[in-house]
């Protein structure tokens, strides 16, 4: 947490904790020409989702793009756009990819649950990083002889190409949850 906030000093953000905000409203980030802001629902209590919220938000600040036509239908494509960029940077910043795979690789005990644990991150966040990996690449390299396979994402694996098995980090109806809920849509507000 006090990386994330002395990430925002260095920038210069301001940082706000607000009891006033909607509960539905977990955060926002602020930009105009003399100021940019990121407040917080100080209603959060758990220290993960705080994380993952204000990482969200400080991605805002790293990778917003202003819309300058006019159209409401651009507009909103923009806003979607945006709101994944900043995902996409809270992903990253939260678990960084080389740790992923040192932590893959080093283990014979592949968990999703201990694996967000061990990043201190939530199972959803964890699952988005792994759907911007697959994005990027569908085969990821470990060791000399190991792979981690993201081709059919959600299903994820670790496999040597010399032999015929293929270990599945999770089962099958783990993922289905998971791949109905990408069809909703993904808001950190």
């Amino acid at each position: 947490m006090d990386t994330l906030l002395n990430l925002m000093e260095k920038m210069g953000i301001q940082f706000n904790l607000s009891d006033e905000l909607p509960e539905a409203v977990n955060g926002f980030f602020y930009h105009d020409d003399s100021h940019d802001i990121i407040v917080m629902n100080s209603e959060i209590e758990d220290e993960t989702e705080f994380r993952m919220i204000l990482s969200h938000e400080l991605g805002h600040f790293f990778t917003a793009q202003i819309c300058t036509i006019s159209s409401i239908s651009t507009q909103r494509i923009q806003v979607d756009r945006n709101e994944i960029r900043a995902i996409r940077w809270a992903c990253d910043y939260l678990i960084d990819t080389e740790a992923l795979l040192s932590c893959l690789d080093a283990s014979s005990n592949h968990n999703m649950l201990t694996l967000a644990e061990q990043f201190q991150v939530t199972l959803e966040t964890l699952q988005l990083k792994l759907y911007f990996m697959s994005l990027d690449a569908p085969l990821w390299k470990l060791s000399s002889n190991c792979y981690f396979v993201l081709s059919s994402y959600p299903t994820v694996y670790i496999t040597a190409p010399s032999e015929d098995s293929l270990f599945c980090l999770e089962s099958k109806d783990n993922y289905l949850s998971f791949a109905e809920a990408l069809l909703s849509p993904v808001r950190f507000k």
